[in-house]
């Protein structure tokens, strides 16, 4: 689930889709220009394409982010390998339970 997409796959609020909580990391410009687009001949297939390559692009840094920062919390090594006696079960219960409660995980 997106902030900011319906779930439910109903239209867009009042609001322009490029307003999207996760869109709002795009550069200013970049949003400009999409709006520009989608309110004057709208998204094509490749535009879409295009958005959820970025939208994607986005959510793998903001993950790549947290995990590393329950890393940190947990005084766990970023640069070597868990190994066998593995704290990953440590790694996924607090990065779930973060997630699941919208915690900031930054230190």
């Amino acid at each position: 689930h997106v902030k900011g997409l319906d779930p439910l796959g109903e239209q867009w609020n009042s609001t322009s889709p490029v307003q999207v909580g996760i869109l709002k990391q795009l550069p200013t410009r970049t949003r400009a220009l999409m709006d520009e687009r989608l309110n004057r001949t709208g998204f094509s297939a490749r535009d879409v394409a295009s958005l959820g390559v970025a939208m994607r692009y986005m959510l793998h840094g903001e993950i790549r982010e947290r995990v590393r920062d329950v890393f940190i919390m947990l005084n766990i090594s970023l640069v070597e390998p868990l190994g066998k006696e593995s704290r990953l079960g440590q790694v996924l219960d607090l990065y779930m339970a973060a997630y699941l409660m919208g915690t900031n995980t930054s230190a």
